[in-house]
């Protein structure tokens, strides 16, 4: 049975040669790497990756799969998962009315946004909780706005074709200078964890406007820390793990995301000093399937909750929970705490607060949380 005293990070034996890889994005410094997977391939049992702080969000995402005792330093850059929209994927089939076609699979369309003039734009739409908010027709579109339609009879390895169409002002010729970003198909989360993994470290990082998650582990990810990291208004989860991982979470940020935390399977989490505030889905979101053991800790959560589905703490009867110092301010009508464990798990829950109103206490965890980022989090709030 896996505990959460497994998830102590354990002393792994590193050769006496670990070194620090360099990436450097402006291609600046010569003697550094100028892409993550450049360095990856190139490291080390033991070796730590720096990304050398740039001015510029870092049009990257960082995948590993299948290797063990690296560190990953973001050196607080932001990660960004959009690109600007390019005239080669978009056609102007109307006054005002675009279009254009991608294949991807159903789960990642239904996360699709699109960034106009650098606003984040759902359509109204989120996960997690009940959405009663319905795609577009094409002609019920407004300026800036946008709708998805699946062509049928399209689907091929379990990818489907669908048309996108955007509303813009009719006096707009060329989209790439419209100021429309939309999400990259080929790297969904900001941060990519998979395979058989062991002692990775993230740290230093910021993930904002990708498909699908911010932070996403699946398959057999263990002693996996997560270290002063933030997520922005990413198309799913802020962080989300899978299957039998293990991880460690600290000093998190989760901002704007359709949910805040995710994990399922059987997975053991261990959370603490964490923030999350505008959450359109749910804020946390614990519920495990009836074979698997779901073992989440909560310390120092802080949480402003607008979600639809507000925090829900579920717990099979072979689940773990421990619950220490959990704050949640409710400022939606809408929002709710669901804490519904089931009777027989195992479960440890002190220090539970839920109000109206924030407290002071919250207001002085964030500034202290957030100025762990060295204000790079208060920077791509100004540009949302």
């Amino acid at each position: 049975m896996k505990t959460l005293t497994a998830l102590v990070f354990s002393m792994a034996i590193f050769s006496a040669g670990a070194a620090e890889l360099f990436v450097d994005y402006s291609r600046k410094n010569k003697s550094a790497y100028t892409d993550f997977q450049s360095a990856l391939a190139n490291a080390k049992s033991g070796d730590t990756i720096k990304i050398l702080k740039v001015d510029f969000p870092i049009h990257d995402a960082v995948i590993i799969k299948n290797r063990s005792n690296i560190t990953v330093d973001g050196m607080f850059n932001t990660f960004i998962g959009t690109e600007k929209a390019s005239a080669k994927n978009w056609n102007k089939i109307a006054p005002g009315l675009w279009k254009r076609d991608i294949r991807v699979a159903p789960g990642i369309s239904m996360r699709y946004f699109m960034v106009i003039n650098g606003k984040l734009n759902r359509m109204g739409r989120f996960f997690k909780a009940k959405c009663n908010t319905r795609y577009k027709k094409i002609d019920e579109l407004k300026e800036n706005e946008w709708t998805i339609v699946e062509n049928p009879n399209t689907t091929i390895k379990k990818t489907r074709l669908y048309s996108i169409y955007l509303k813009l002002d009719q006096s707009i010729n060329d989209i790439s200078l419209a100021g429309i970003a939309e999400p990259r198909a080929a790297k969904t989360n900001g941060v990519e964890l998979s395979g058989k993994c062991r002692n990775i470290t993230f740290k230093n990082m910021i993930c904002r406007n990708f498909w699908n998650d911010g932070f996403n582990i699946h398959k057999t990810c263990t002693n996996t820390v997560f270290d002063t990291i933030c997520a922005i208004d990413c198309g799913d989860d802020g962080i989300s793990a899978h299957e039998n991982s293990s991880i460690i979470v600290k000093n998190f940020v989760s901002i704007g995301n359709s949910t805040g935390i995710c994990h399922i399977d059987q997975v053991a989490a261990s959370h603490q000093d964490c923030y999350i505030s505008g959450a359109l889905g749910r804020d946390i979101y614990f519920q495990s399937k009836p074979k698997n053991l779901l073992n989440n800790s909560l310390k120092n959560v802080f949480i402003k909750s607008s979600a639809a589905g507000g925090v829900f703490l579920g717990a099979a009867p072979q689940d773990k929970l421990v619950i220490d110092n959990l704050n949640i301010v409710l400022e939606q009508p809408s929002s709710a705490f669901h804490f519904v464990p089931d009777k027989k798990a195992n479960v440890s829950a002190s220090n539970i607060t839920v109000t109206g109103k924030e407290p002071e206490k919250m207001v002085l965890f964030r500034k202290s949380l957030f100025a762990k980022f060295n204000g790079e989090i208060e920077k791509n709030l100004a540009v949302r």
